[in-house]
């Protein structure tokens, strides 16, 4: 493995990890990558969904939000905009609860393993930006390992690395995925 910068100097277009850009503006960042690794969060595998504001793995089927709660897509600027906040973990849980009550989705944190599937540790260069995922973010997944009592996991996009042993009572923003709507079938 190799250290390679995160963006590059012409065209902020990044390296590593998931298809992350909007929002970041001039951060510099080294990351560790690897040429040996194919890349698994091609832009080929996403679709933008007709709101703008939500784009489905097409390998999964999974729904994500392309911003943090509290903000939403602006096409105009090609980037987040609002104010997202920050919630430990039970109030991360409850900004699902909510944004599923009040839309009738079935929003929620995604799991650790689902998070993991958008990190891109290929040292590959992205043309564009489909989520706007600042870091770290809590999982819906609850920490197992030792002492984990009132850990959760997280993932940090900024360096595409898996936090397995954070206090619950940390403050984190916040992601959401759901299913994809099932097609019905037709007697």
């Amino acid at each position: 493995m190799k250290t390679k910068h995160l963006f590059s100097p012409k065209a902020l277009i990044p390296k590593f990890m998931l298809i992350l850009t909007a929002g970041l503006g001039s951060v510099s960042v080294n990351a560790n990558c690897s040429d040996a690794i194919t890349p698994t969060a091609a832009l080929n595998n996403f679709r933008v969904l007709d709101s703008a504001n939500e784009v489905q793995d097409l390998r999964s089927g999974l729904i994500w939000k392309r911003c943090v709660v509290g903000r939403s897509f602006d096409k105009s600027t090609a980037s987040c905009s609002g104010t997202s906040g920050r919630y430990d973990w039970q109030g991360a849980l409850q900004q699902a609860e909510q944004a599923a009550n009040n839309s009738g989705l079935a929003w929620r944190l995604p799991s650790i393993k689902e998070l993991n599937s958008i990190v891109e540790h290929a040292c590959t260069p992205k043309t564009n930006s489909l989520f706007s995922f600042p870091s770290p973010v809590w999982s819906g997944t609850p920490y197992t390992g030792f002492g984990s009592q009132n850990r959760s996991y997280l993932v940090d996009f900024r360096f595409g690395v898996l936090f397995g042993s954070r206090s619950i009572n940390n403050m984190y923003e916040v992601i959401l995925v759901r299913e994809a709507p099932q097609p019905s079938s037709q007697i």
